[in-house]
């Protein structure tokens, strides 16, 4: 329990700060159409800023080192708020966790297996949907710094709600031979690209450094038609590779789409 509660402390402080990370996103599909679906989160940087900027560390944390993997099936086997299609999708799900205090390390790593590719876009899109109901709060991110334990019955609510404000104006959908990521409300985004909050992020720029988001998809079979924004392939046109800095997600969201056939 007590891993646990870390890891739940540390998913919390992700979803809180999802726009200062850096972060990769990585589906393997097999030749099956089942695969994996990893997302890795790396705060690294974000620590070692606070760091410069003389942000002091409680006294309990300032040492704190850990370094654990922990499978949350019997933590969402118990979930009462999940439904059991959701306990199918994610029961057997590995969450890893690597925090270094003293050096600035905090790396979080989520791994999610899918039997089938018509499962994916739930996967990935309900990810911290799920987190939210496995008693995860708020105050889950200041257990980390000062070792308080979680409260029972808490979630983390609406800050739940990770990733880009822009994320509701975009679909994705993959299906056996073809994945995408497109607009599916270009007004609605127009508009919210306007608000305040993304005035606010522009604003933030200077402070987000080399901030990254990539998507990653290692494919069963050559890539045969690929379109999106930082985009790379490898030698044997199977594993594609599409890269957003923070720049994208406040003045170029329209580059944001991508397309695969394969």
């Amino acid at each position: 329990m007590k891993k646990i509660k870390l890891i739940a402390a540390a998913l919390s402080i992700c979803v809180l700060l999802s726009s200062c990370l850096n972060i990769e996103e990585r589906i393997v599909i097999n030749n099956d159409n089942s695969g994996i679906y990893f997302l890795s989160i790396d705060m690294s940087k974000l620590m070692a800023t606070i760091a410069q900027m003389g942000q002091s560390i409680d006294s309990t944390s300032k040492n704190k080192k850990v370094d654990t993997t922990i499978a949350l099936r019997g933590y969402i086997d118990t979930a009462k708020s999940l439904t059991p299609a959701e306990k199918a999708l994610y029961r057997n799900s590995i969450v890893s966790i690597k925090m270094d205090v003293p050096n600035n390390i905090a790396k979080i790593k989520i791994e999610c297996p899918f039997t089938t590719i018509s499962d994916l876009a739930i996967v990935k899109k309900n990810l911290f949907s799920v987190i939210s109901k496995l008693d995860i709060t708020k105050a889950a991110a200041s257990s980390l710094t000062q070792g308080s334990s979680l409260p029972a019955g808490a979630n983390l609510g609406a800050a739940s709600q990770a990733g880009s404000p822009m994320e509701q104006f975009f679909t994705f959908t993959a299906a056996p031979g073809k994945i995408s990521y497109i607009i599916n409300n270009k007004a609605g985004l127009d508009k919210e690209m306007a608000s305040d909050s993304i005035q606010q992020m522009k604003q933030m720029s200077m402070f987000m450094g080399d901030f990254l988001y990539s998507t990653v998809f290692v494919l069963p079979k050559e890539a045969k038609k690929f379109s999106g924004p930082g985009m790379s392939i490898s030698d044997d046109k199977k594993t594609v590779t599409f890269k957003r800095h923070f720049d994208d997600l406040t003045d170029n969201v329209e580059k944001l789409e991508y397309n695969i056939e394969y």
